[in-house]
């Protein structure tokens, strides 16, 4: 991946604030901030934030020694806790993280560089590279507003260094951001799944760019974190209650009416799976799901309105190239 010129002589000015959300991760820790100190930006131009989801593994206690500020909630928001992070940043750009994983030490130089040299960006987001198999994470939507990510081989010869996202899962982006996007970065409700896709929705239909650079590597551990606290009904029905609401707040009234077809045919046949193989808890927990977007349709409606009103570009510009439904049929049929 040859960099052009202007980014060989690249040198950094920009603060960033890398804020990193935390649940009894004391374990998982030292691997983001150790790889931070490593890092080939400068020291001083980097602020660290950790924002601790009420954990009771001793990570507090961890934190105190370490050069980073901490924002320590009483209670687990899942994801949206990220916004008391964003709160307290002060840097030019944001970099939000998960607990585990570590930085490739030109990580945060080339998100930055990337970002000052390409108009029109508003989100950009590393290459999230497995330790253990080494291979690429990429992430995918399909029209029935189902998602999912797959694996692929790196070959790092291949890849451009810069292409196109869907939706990103790690997210950089300049402080300017937060206000186009109306304030608030993170739904407050959506707790955990379809975060990642709502935020990168309303930053394509502002008209932005989200792209991945294949320069800013970031290595992913993948430990399981979320199945060790959330038993599989739980996280069906977060999954299925965030997927549709994300469907009715940000789709445009064209994609509601083009896709509510495909949405309620993949539902129903998510139903028919889970009786065949008699995963009845499941079942009851996406019925619930769908029983949410119903009894709560008054409040949807409200953040929709907010949603759109920020619209720049109809969903037709931008959403039929994010989609891939020879993804999501393979994962349906259980293909690699």
């Amino acid at each position: 991946m040859k960099q052009p010129v202007e980014f060989r002589n690249y040198k950094p000015v920009s603060k960033v604030s890398i804020v990193i959300l935390n649940f009894n991760g004391k374990d998982l820790l030292s691997m983001p901030l150790d790889s931070i100190e490593k890092l080939n930006y400068p020291k001083e131009l980097l602020e660290v934030i950790i924002v601790d989801n009420g954990s009771t593994d001793g990570s507090i206690e961890f934190l105190k020694i370490k050069n980073v500020r901490v924002v320590a909630l009483k209670d687990n928001k899942g994801y949206s806790s990220m916004n008391a992070g964003i709160a307290k940043a002060t840097g030019e750009f944001l970099f939000l993280l998960n607990n585990d994983l570590a930085l490739e030490k030109n990580c945060i130089t080339e998100l930055v560089r990337t970002y000052t040299t390409n108009p029109g960006i508003g989100i950009l987001s590393p290459l999230i590279l497995d330790t253990k198999y080494r291979v690429m994470a990429t992430r995918y939507i399909s029209r029935s507003y189902y998602c999912g990510g797959t694996h692929i081989p790196y070959k790092k010869s291949k890849l451009l260094p810069v292409q196109d996202a869907a939706f990103v899962g790690l997210i950089f982006f300049h402080k300017s951001l937060i206000k186009k996007l109306g304030g608030q970065v993170w739904d407050p409700d959506y707790f955990l799944y379809a975060e990642d896709l709502d935020i990168s929705l309303r930053t394509h239909m502002l008209g932005l760019n989200i792209k991945q650079v294949n320069t800013a590597i970031v290595s992913h551990v993948w430990d399981g974190t979320i199945s060790k606290y959330f038993s599989s009904p739980t996280r069906a029905y977060l999954s299925e209650r965030n997927l549709l609401v994300t469907f009715l707040k940000d789709a445009d009234m064209r994609s509601i009416v083009l896709y509510s077809p495909l949405v309620i045919l993949a539902r129903t046949a998510s139903i028919i799976r889970q009786l065949i193989v008699m995963d009845f808890p499941v079942v009851r927990a996406k019925l619930r799901a769908y029983t949410y977007a119903f009894v709560h349709i008054r409040q949807i409606l409200k953040k929709r309105r907010a949603v759109q009103s920020r619209r720049v570009v109809a969903d037709s510009k931008f959403f039929p190239k994010l989609c891939n439904e020879k993804a999501f049929i393979k994962n349906i049929l259980g293909i690699n």
